[in-house]
């Protein structure tokens, strides 16, 4: 460990403040390297880390991609069962507006975004009011007026505070494609630098340091219209008084420009990632789990699969915080605060999902089906993914998933007999809830299976099961894309920006970014 690093070690603690590592590894992309010798070893090929990968490899860096899994992809990916086809995860897809990231992203791997995505429908009840929720801001302002007409001026002003300060955190998109916390302007334009950028852009500054409470006590009086807007755009589903304005600020996004549909499964385009990295000089080994990073004197020197070892001073891990700081590296090489630090993050609750073939024409409903109105103790979410695509089911017939939130301990481990009683009982759950919206459901599924926790967590590697990240909270800082370890590198949803897959994208942008030295686009 680095006597040096102790400063940068406690990244979570709110009653510090965040000092970013600055460390930095030289590389020169020209070397000759050896067979198992690469600039950059990227673990894990979810959007993050082939983000990551892609970029690195298109300016010339020599690039490995390690990923467990047959396929890359991770939540993701897509898979198939007897002509029905259905996605792992990835259902609502946001950043794709005309030079937003995933559009940016594409563009510069030469890709069209109406190749690979179809804008989603969307309605939402709660409380007995059904909203189309993302059919844009003025829809959707329009119908909160026409509910609370008290409040119509209050939600003008809410919405156009919103817009500006949106814009203001998206405001280096064109020059680096992804949004930039005020640690890392402040680490690439000095503390003047920073006090000037939160000068200029004063809307953000004032979201970043409120809860989401704090904001909307700044516009709302009426419970009922609070609990409604809180209930459709808080994503994040915490305490108001925890839950980061900021957070919500980006969920905003949703309302803004709406959320996209994977045409075609979402593999579709995970797959032309990889080859997008093999046809520019890097690798993608696929069932190579990675079980160790390689350290020497506080510094990363490769990592260790189950066979093979592969070397390389710096590495970008996307898979679980957790799994990369607490197993793969050895624990001297950290300071026991950091550790600690560490092993007390709280990850978000994951999800059960029921993937059904259903032999009836479902083309009159909506493609994302949201409340919290129904019987189930958990919010309830259905996906008509034929509606988004005909092409994910045989003609006539619908591709259906079904999703809730789940608990990791509900679950006996999947060798159990318990196991498949457990998750066949949910599942039965979320079909008879589907069956009182859409008469007959129940009795025309053809094709049926399911994804609890434990499945999650076997193909992905996320703890538990986790696709959220970590829980943003005005309590805890966010862990940042750089450890106190030189030359290792954090992507996707346990690094900021976040959860969801525009933001896990940005994290492989910002790391890619770093190692290339913050050139612009």
């Amino acid at each position: 460990m680095n006597e040096k690093d102790e400063g940068n070690l406690d990244q979570t603690s709110a009653n510090k403040d965040f000092t970013y590592p600055n460390w930095q590894v030289a590389m020169d992309p020209t070397q000759e390297l050896a067979e198992d010798e690469f600039d950059v070893i990227v673990i894990g090929a979810g959007i993050g880390g082939l983000a990551c990968a892609a970029l690195l490899s298109m300016r010339g860096y020599r690039t490995l991609v390690l990923e467990h899994h047959t396929q890359v992809g991770g939540y993701y990916g897509s898979f198939e069962r007897d002509g029905f086809l259905f996605n792992a995860g990835a259902m609502e897809i946001t950043g794709l507006w005309d030079g937003g990231p995933f559009d940016l992203f594409l563009k510069d791997l030469g890709l069209d975004k109406d190749d690979y995505f179809v804008r989603n429908s969307y309605n939402y009840t709660h409380g007995g009011s059904e909203i189309k929720a993302f059919d844009g801001v003025e829809a959707f302002k329009n119908q909160l007026v026409d509910m609370f007409p008290e409040e119509a001026d209050n939600l003008r002003a809410f919405f156009e505070d919103a817009k500006i300060s949106f814009d203001e955190w998206y405001g280096e998109l064109d020059k680096f494609g992804t949004i930039l916390s005020p640690e890392l302007i402040r680490a690439l334009k000095g503390e003047s630098g920073l006090e000037q950028h939160m000068q200029e852009n004063p809307h953000f500054a004032d979201w970043r340091t409120k809860s989401w409470k704090q904001k909307m006590d700044d516009y709302f009086k009426d419970e009922g219209l609070r609990d409604q807007l809180n209930s459709i755009i808080n994503h994040m589903s915490a305490d108001l008084d925890v839950t980061p304005a900021e957070a919500i600020l980006r969920d905003y996004g949703f309302i803004r420009y709406g959320s996209f549909f994977p045409k075609g499964g979402s593999q579709k385009l995970v797959d032309l990632i990889k080859e997008f990295i093999e046809d520019h000089g890097g690798k993608v080994l696929l069932s190579q789990k990675v079980e160790h990073i390689l350290t020497e004197s506080g510094a990363v020197v490769g990592v260790e699969t189950w066979d093979q070892v592969f070397r390389s001073s710096v590495v970008v891990s996307s898979s679980s915080v957790k799994n990369t700081v607490l197993e793969m590296v050895d624990p001297r090489e950290f300071h026991q605060a950091y550790i600690q630090s560490i092993e007390n993050l709280e990850i978000q609750e994951t999800y059960f999902s029921a993937f059904l073939g259903v032999d009836m024409d479902l083309s009159n409903y909506p493609t994302m089906i949201r409340s919290d109105d129904t019987s189930l103790d958990n919010l309830f979410h259905m996906t008509i993914n034929t509606n988004a695509d005909p092409a994910y089911a045989p003609e006539g017939m619908a591709s259906v998933t079904i999703t809730t939130l789940g608990t990791y301990d509900d679950f006996p481990e999947r060798e159990k007999p318990e196991y498949l009683r457990v998750k066949r009982k949910i599942t039965n759950q979320l079909i008879n809830t589907v069956d009182e919206l859409i008469p007959g459901f129940k009795e025309n599924i053809i094709v049926r299976t399911a994804a609890t926790p434990r499945t999650y967590e076997r193909y992905t590697l996320a703890t538990e099961g986790r696709c959220a990240g970590l829980f943003w909270s005005t309590e805890v800082k966010r862990l940042y894309f750089k450890t106190p370890l030189k030359g290792l590198y954090l992507a996707g949803s346990s690094a900021y920006p976040g959860a969801g897959l525009e933001q896990a994208l940005m994290s492989g942008v910002i790391c890619a970014n770093d190692i290339d030295g913050w050139k612009a686009r």
